[in-house]
């Protein structure tokens, strides 16, 4: 797959992916909600990245792990701010 595909399509999935919690923050009239998921979302971007990938090497996992174990602590750290607020930040 040609890199600008590759690029749009993660870009794509990204959009998607905060366009749902963006509809969410929405409903909950809490917008501060969006800023949990900037972590998640590079795990979308990682992952739309390599599902393209017609094989992943070893190093292409080990980033894989560890975009999504980054991803994952931002966003605990984050969310867990937020459920202790009742204020828009």
């Amino acid at each position: 797959m040609v890199l600008v595909e590759i690029v749009l399509a993660s870009f794509v999935a990204a959009l998607l992916f905060l366009g749902v919690v963006f509809a969410w923050a929405l409903l909950l009239k809490r917008v501060d909600l969006i800023d949990s998921f900037w972590g998640p979302t590079f795990i979308v971007v990682a992952l739309a990245t390599a599902f393209q990938a017609s094989s992943m090497s070893l190093a292409g996992w080990l980033v894989l792990g560890l975009v999504t174990l980054w991803g994952s602590r931002l966003f605990s750290h984050i969310f867990r701010r937020f459920l202790g607020s009742n204020s828009q930040d």
